[in-house]
């Protein structure tokens, strides 16, 4: 089996072991008919979006597109990213201060 699983998600064989473990059980569970051909899982894979176990689909899918693929998913994207720190919040813009009009009091 795990020879099977290397070659049918060899599409991926320049990606790391790790990248390679997180898409097999996909490749199994989604792109059976694609298999043993490498670009066809691969493009079977890439195709399945938001069907991907997190795992692979991270690796398809980077952190940056991951706001839109909740969006796909029916999920709202993450807004901790967004909002500001709570320090930046508490601080408001303060006006240049201007001296005292009159001058010094020596």
């Amino acid at each position: 089996m795990a020879l099977i699983a290397g070659s049918s998600v060899a599409a991926l064989g320049s990606g790391t072991e790790a990248q390679r473990e997180a898409c097999t059980p996909d490749a199994f569970r989604l792109c059976t008919s694609a298999m043993p051909d490498e670009g066809r899982v691969e493009n079977c894979l890439r195709s399945a979006g938001p069907r991907l176990s997190r795992a692979c689909y991270d690796v398809f899918f980077p952190q940056i597109e991951h706001d839109q693929a909740q969006m796909m998913r029916g999920q709202a994207p993450s807004r901790e990213r967004m909002k500001p720190s709570t320090a930046d919040r508490m601080q408001t813009p303060s006006m240049p201060q201007m001296p005292a009009a009159g001058g010094d009091d020596d």
